[in-house]
Order: structure tokens, then C-alpha cells, then sequence
């Protein structure tokens, strides 16, 4: 497993390259590929401080917007086994309004429906794309997207 780090200066200066061109070198090849699905937990610094959730911050959800531009197959990498991993990245480009709290005091975020299926249709499709590209067979894109599929509606759902 490997960890992402996102800094606030990255975020603040939209430095979006330093953290998607090696993903996109990792989608070299298809060996390299597979042996790196789910493998990545990305993880923001310098936030600290601030009471807002991530999603709340506007630079923040600026930087994962052109993050999900530059690297339209980022959820392939993406490790969704742990609650919460990296369920921030979604509630950046999906969320709506204020984080409200469960009858157990979970921070609970609400996803728009729509902004929500069109970033999955939008990442699937690139991750089929990707995994054609580098040599994956078609049973390889199945297997794939399936568990990326799943993997988000288990963290989404324990993670929301």
C-alpha cells in the first residue's frame, strides 16, 4: 500500500501533475497496471486547523476537480477497502451542503445523486479504457470494474 500525500501548497497552487503523472506511468503497461489496482490511499496535509471537512474547503475541491480531469481513471489506483480512505476525494466532487451528524455523532455527507453517477460513469469508463489500452483482456475490465463497483458501494455506504 502506498501513500499519496497531498500537500496544501499542491492544493492552493493546483500543482496537479506531481500527483497524477505517476499514475498516469503506472498506466504504462498492463502488468504494471493490475499490480497497482487499489493500491493507493491518498491523503491531504496542512489542513489541520481548519474545522471545515475537506469537502467544505473550496481550493480543496477546485484541486480534486482538475485531479479528476488529468487522471480520469484515479479510482482505479485508489485503495476503498478502509472506511473513510479515500472517500474525501469523492465527497469533493459529489458532495452537497453541510456534513450533518448520525444519531451516533458520524460526520454523515450527502452526495448529489446526479454529480455522484456521472463521476462514476465518467471513472469507469476511463478505467475500461485504460485497462483495454495497456493490453487487459476483456474479461480483465470486468473483473476490474466490478471491484472497483463494489469497493465504492461498500465505502460509500459505510463511509456516508
Amino acid at each position: 500500500m502506498e501513500t499519496i500525500l497531498i500537500d496544501q501548497k499542491d492544493i492552493a497552487s493546483l500543482v496537479v501533475q506531481k500527483h497524477t503523472e505517476p499514475l498516469h506511468r503506472l498506466s504504462a503497461e498492463w502488468g504494471l497496471l493490475e499490480s497497482q489496482f487499489q493500491n493507493k490511499v491518498f491523503l491531504v496535509s496542512g489542513y489541520d486547523n481548519d474545522s471545515r471537512e475537506l469537502h467544505e474547503i473550496e481550493e480543496v475541491g477546485v484541486f480534486m476537480e482538475n485531479f479528476n480531469r488529468e487522471c480520469p481513471f484515479w479510482l482505479f489506483f485508489a485503495q476503498l477497502d478502509d472506511t473513510g480512505s479515500n472517500a474525501w476525494m469523492v465527497r469533493c466532487l459529489c458532495a452537497t451542503g453541510q456534513p450533518g451528524h448520525d444519531e451516533d455523532g458520524q460526520v454523515v455527507v450527502l452526495l448529489d445523486r446526479d454529480r455522484y453517477l456521472d463521476f462514476m460513469h465518467w471513472q469507469l469508463r476511463h478505467i475500461a479504457d485504460v485497462v483495454k489500452r495497456t493490453g487487459g483482456s476483456e474479461e480483465d475490465v470486468g473483473r476490474m470494474l466490478a471491484g472497483v463497483a463494489t469497493s465504492m458501494r461498500d465505502l460509500m455506504t459505510t463511509a456516508n
